[in-house]
C-alpha cells in the first residue's frame, strides 16, 4: 500500500511558488523591514526553514490574488493586474502592484492584504498599516511616472483592501477593510529608499570582498535583544521576537543574537 506524507507534498507545493532571488530590493519588504533583514535578503543569506503554516499563509495570499485577479479581469474592461513596476523604479528596486482599475477616465491604484481578522480593527482604526503605506507608496510613484508617459492620470488616493483569511476570534471581524490615504510624502520617501539603497549595496560590496562573510562592518544591528541580569551579571540575550527571525542566529561581539 502506498504511503504518502500529506504534509510534506503540500509543502513542496507550497515551495514551488516562493520567489526566485532576482538581487532587487523590494517595495514589500525593503521600504519598512528592519534593516537588518533588507541588508541580509539584498545578499541572499540563507534563512531558516519555512514551518507548513508560514508556507500556507503565503500560498492561502497567492490563492486570493489569483481569484481576485481572474474576477476582476473578466469584470472590468480597463484593469490591469500583476503590473510590474521594474521599469519604473530606481536602480536597484523593483515589484509587482497588484491592480490599476480605471473609471471615467482616471485610473486607481488597488493593494490585496489577506490578513488575521483579528488585525481588521487595528487597521481601521489607524487607516493601514505603515509598511503597506510605504509598499503602496513605492508602487503609486511608479504608477503615477507610468501612466504619465501614456498621457493618463492616476488618483491620488492609494487603496489597500485588507481581507480576512479565516473566521475571526473574539474581538476579530470578518468583514474586509478598505484603507483609504494618500502617498507617503515624496521627500520622506526618497530619503528612505536612498539610505536603504546605500546600506544594502555597502553591505553587498563587503560581503563580496570578505568572500562571502556575513557578519560586516556595515551590517546594521539586529536591535532585537535584551539585558538581562543572570546568576548575578547583566548579560545580552535574544529578545523573545528573535524566535520569529527568518535567519539562523550568528556571533556578534561575542554573543549569539537573532539574523
Amino acid at each position: 500500500m502506498l504511503t504518502l506524507d500529506f504534509t510534506e507534498q503540500l509543502a513542496g507545493f507550497f515551495k514551488q511558488n516562493k520567489r526566485e532571488h532576482d538581487g532587487l530590493l523590494h517595495y514589500s519588504s525593503a521600504l519598512a523591514d528592519n534593516i537588518r533583514h533588507v541588508q541580509l535578503e539584498f545578499c541572499n543569506t540563507p534563512k531558516k526553514e519555512e514551518d507548513f503554516a508560514s508556507l500556507l499563509r503565503m500560498n492561502t495570499g497567492t490563492l486570493w490574488h489569483k481569484w481576485l485577479d481572474d474576477n476582476f479581469v473578466a469584470k472590468f474592461d480597463n484593469v490591469l493586474t500583476e503590473v510590474s513596476i521594474d521599469e519604473w523604479a530606481p536602480e536597484h528596486w523593483g515589484g509587482t502592484l497588484d491592480m490599476l482599475l480605471q473609471v471615467d477616465g482616471l485610473w486607481y491604484l488597488y493593494d490585496y492584504k489577506v490578513v488575521n481578522p483579528l488585525s481588521i480593527p487595528f487597521v481601521a482604526k489607524t487607516g493601514g498599516k505603515s509598511d503597506h503605506k510605504w509598499q503602496t507608496s513605492g508602487y503609486w510613484y511608479a504608477a503615477k511616472e507610468m501612466l504619465a508617459k501614456k498621457g493618463e492620470d492616476l488618483s491620488p488616493l492609494i487603496q489597500v483592501c485588507y481581507i480576512p483569511a479565516f473566521t475571526g476570534g473574539q474581538g476579530g471581524n470578518q468583514q474586509p477593510f478598505i484603507a483609504v490615504f494618500e502617498p507617503t510624502d515624496k521627500d520622506m520617501f526618497d530619503k528612505n529608499m536612498t539610505a536603504r539603497t546605500n546600506l544594502a549595496l555597502k553591505y553587498r560590496e563587503e560581503v563580496n570582498e570578505s568572500g562571502g562573510g556575513i557578519i560586516q562592518d556595515s551590517l546594521v544591528d539586529c536591535n532585537m535583544y535584551e539585558y538581562k541580569e543572570r546568576k548575578g551579571k547583566i548579560v545580552r540575550v535574544p529578545h523573545w521576537r528573535s524566535k520569529f527571525c527568518p535567519y539562523e542566529g550568528m556571533k556578534q561581539d561575542g554573543v549569539e543574537v537573532c539574523g
